[in-house]
């Protein structure tokens, strides 16, 4: 019985509002026709008030042909009609080549030159968005392909730069030196504890003295006896300076390497042999050193990479990290960036004056932020996205 009563209201109620609809519907070509006929006439008045004001003032009678005045009047509103209709299909003519989708109740209207995201269902203001730049190339790549698009950089110096630098691929590994460690060893390397990290990139090679002066307009080094020796007697300050002009003039998030980021590069990533030295065991096949430099640096990449291609991350400098110097925490830690504040900044890697046991992948150093030296250079970074 509630049933039937309840269908009888809704009939009773969509009957007359389906008529009403239909009836508006309708009634649309007789409202446009009835516009226009009110317009014709509106018009025609005000001619017909224009010439009696005429007549006024000149005194005499002026003949209009009611025929050309309701010809020009007509004319008028042909072109406006005409006019419309165009505009309307130019409209229906964009909207059919463009396509639709809708995606977490935005609508996005998307065609060769552009894309226009409606969000007003979200509460978002609609914007204009020009084709994505590509930073680091198609996200599905595999391990080996990574690499960072060199798309408008102009300057070869720099295109090399970004071409080589090499993923890293994230992961979990033990930072610091074990408990049992033998040999050299200091005590900031202990305790030993888990660290996890993102994927990054890091560049295959120390900022040599030719790409520093690229950027900066000058060399600071001591050692100047090639552009591809390392560039050194920088301050942390100064690297902070040519890590910004970089990304700047590349479009390229530079950064400085975070020291937890340094030791797992060093270690060699996923790909860690365990070695105590960043490449091997023999300090002579990775590294310049105090026994074999001649007290001079050398060209970068002259000895042999890590397991991750990377070179010369033990010996011929120190490299700067952003981090400030402090202790090692006890427990797991996940992408840490160090103390918030401090007095001395991480160098890490040893350098081509000193002892091989500073070329190892736990050795750190502590320097103050404006601290120059012949034996301390940098090494650059960017987050993967």
């Amino acid at each position: 019985m509630f049933t039937t009563l309840l269908i009888f209201i809704v009939i009773v109620l969509a009957i007359p509002l389906i008529g009403l609809a239909i009836g508006f519907v309708l009634c649309i070509p007789y409202f446009i026709i009835g516009s226009i006929i009110s317009l014709v006439e509106f018009l025609s008045d005000e001619i017909y008030i224009i010439k009696e004001t005429i007549e006024e003032k000149r005194g005499r009678k002026i003949s209009i042909d009611p025929v050309l005045l309701w010809k020009i009047i007509a004319g008028c509103a042909g072109v406006a009609l005409v006019a419309v209709l165009i505009s309307s299909r130019v409209k229906i003519n964009r909207m059919k080549h463009n396509t639709i989708a809708v995606v977490d109740s935005t609508v996005v209207i998307m065609d060769s030159t552009r894309m226009v995201v409606d969000s007003t269902a979200t509460g978002k203001k609609t914007r204009k968005k020009s084709k994505k730049r590509r930073l680091f190339g198609k996200s599905d790549k595999t391990e080996e392909e990574h690499g960072i698009s060199t798309k408008r950089i102009s300057d070869p110096i720099i295109v090399s730069l970004v071409e080589n630098m090499t993923y890293v691929e994230g992961g979990t590994f033990s930072m610091g030196a074990p408990e049992n460690q033998t040999g050299p060893v200091n005590n900031d390397e202990f305790p030993q504890h888990e660290v996890t990290l993102k994927s990054f990139y890091i560049s295959k090679y120390p900022i040599t003295q030719q790409e520093f002066e690229n950027i900066m307009g000058y060399n600071p080094s001591l050692n100047k006896r090639s552009p591809h020796n390392p560039v050194e007697n920088v301050s942390w300050e100064e690297c902070k300076s040519f890590v910004d002009k970089l990304s700047m003039k590349s479009q390229r998030p530079f950064r400085l390497v975070t020291e937890t980021e340094w030791e797992y590069a060093a270690r060699g990533g996923k790909f860690s042999k365990g070695y105590t030295y960043s490449g091997g065991n023999d300090i002579n096949e990775v590294a310049w050193t105090s026994t074999n430099s001649g007290n001079l640096t050398h060209p970068v990449g002259s000895k042999k990479p890590n397991e991750l291609g990377v070179y010369d991350m033990s010996g011929n400098v120190w490299e700067w990290c952003t981090d400030w110097y402090e202790g090692y925490h006890i427990g797991p830690m996940e992408d840490p960036f160090g103390a918030p504040y401090g007095t001395h900044k991480v160098a890490r890697g040893g350098s081509y004056i000193n002892y091989p046991s500073c070329g190892r992948v736990t050795c750190r150093l502590a320097l103050e932020p404006g601290k120059k030296a012949a034996n301390v250079g940098l090494r650059v970074a960017i987050t993967d996205r």
